[in-house]
């Protein structure tokens, strides 16, 4: 027989690894420039202020030119005021052309400095998104579905309020108005030529390169003891006495079993991808869709894109007993993997069995993993074509003895 073991990052910080975006964000940005990127966002305001003044300037001048040759076509004005009006025109048109031109040397200063802020191998679009956002919530330990969800949030709005749209504008109505990220973001979106998506996903690109190369290094330091502490973690997940063997879907981006044979491992899905092969995605879960844009950064679509030339199909439903879960925060943004889990071995009708495992590193850790639990199946149960039958899905997995939560 066989089992399937999913496991998140979860596993991988309980084998000691620095993997959360947290760590990530601390280590990447410890040789961060403040003082000076912030003394370029300052010079970016003034001269987008600048720019908005001369803006406005213009279309007064405009406006009143407008209505100044209305009034020198009218025949009821007599030739010594048309005389005036001509003069005040000239006038006018002069100071236009220095509007103007001030007007352009403004956006060409902006756009230069705008290079030096984003246009490196350092710091990405995201990099200033996630920067302003852990920053607002305040969080000590952001997760990877903080990401996500904020990955998703952007692009819901890109896609609501159209592609035109600034995000400074996002910046004034939300609660971040404040911070200097958002304005430097928003303005350099501005003066980008390609679409917002085409730029959103490049930028994601080089976002994930960067945390595969921390990500690396992280494994690089500490090897030899992750890699004993997963073999011991894994054996207390599936119980040392489990004879199955097993196939493991790994939402992390390691490799934690070198050797699968050592224990019964017959096959490990990366389905992200893994830094062994120089290639990782983040994204947003399919139910999350809404038009072809968004669609290019689902999961869905973005695992199509990776390698995948090692590929091992899930064990056939007849042939698993059970299903365990460690480490993954059971978020929203994979919904898609475990309800097409699911449908695949039918738990409704089958026999197999749901293991929850978790560790009691915090007082209500078992509290939010029953939340979790609870809202995963519920959503599932949602599916269903008969409403009823999938409402008591829960407690017939309770009563059947097939929904198990383990502490370990």
């Amino acid at each position: 027989m066989k089992d399937l073991v999913i496991i998140g990052n979860g596993f991988d910080l309980s084998c000691g690894l620095n993997s959360t975006y947290s760590d990530f964000f601390n280590y990447k940005y410890q040789n961060f420039d403040k003082y000076k990127y912030e003394n370029n966002v300052s010079n970016l305001k003034n001269i987008t202020d600048t720019i908005e003044r001369l803006e406005n300037k213009i279309k007064s001048i405009n406006a009143l030119k407008d209505i100044k040759i209305e009034l020198y076509r009218n025949p009821s004005v007599d030739i010594n005021n048309r005389s005036v009006i001509l003069n005040e025109l000239e006038s006018q048109r002069k100071e236009l052309e220095i509007a103007n031109s001030q007007l352009a040397l403004s956006k060409k200063n902006r756009l230069n400095l705008l290079d030096i802020v984003f246009n490196n191998n350092e710091f990405t679009f995201w990099d200033y998104w996630f920067m302003g956002t852990s920053k607002e919530d305040k969080k000590k330990n952001l997760l990877w579905s903080d990401v996500e969800s904020s990955i998703l949030e952007i692009l819901e709005w890109f896609e609501s309020d159209g592609e035109n749209h600034l995000l400074e504008n996002y910046v004034n109505s939300k609660k971040c108005s404040k911070n200097n990220e958002w304005v430097s973001v928003g303005e350099f979106l501005s003066e980008k030529k390609c679409t917002i998506f085409d730029f959103l996903l490049e930028e994601l690109n080089k976002f994930e390169n960067s945390f595969r190369d921390y990500l690396t290094k992280q494994i690089t330091y500490s090897e030899h003891c992750y890699l004993n502490n997963a073999y011991e973690l894994f054996e207390k997940i599936i119980s040392q006495d489990n004879e199955n063997e097993f196939y493991v879907i790994n939402f992390n981006y390691t490799k934690p079993f070198p050797n699968l044979k050592q224990r019964k491992i017959y096959f490990m899905n990366n389905v992200h991808g893994d830094i062994s092969r120089e290639e990782i995605i983040f994204g947003i879960d399919s139910f999350s869709q809404k038009s072809e844009n968004l669609s290019f950064f689902t999961k869905t679509s973005r695992i199509m894109s990776l390698d995948k030339t090692e590929r091992e199909p899930i064990p056939a439903k007849k042939d698993v007993e059970n299903i365990y879960f460690f480490g993954h925060s059971l978020s929203s943004a994979d919904y898609s993997y475990f309800l097409s889990i699911f449908d695949f071995y039918d738990i409704y009708d089958s026999n197999i069995k749901l293991n929850f495992v978790y560790s009691n590193y915090e007082d209500n850790s078992k509290k939010n993993m029953l939340k979790k639990i609870n809202k995963l199946l519920t959503n599932y149960g949602e599916s269903f074509d008969n409403k009823s039958k999938g409402k008591n899905l829960m407690h017939k997995l309770s009563l059947e003895n097939r929904l198990l939560i383990k502490e370990i």
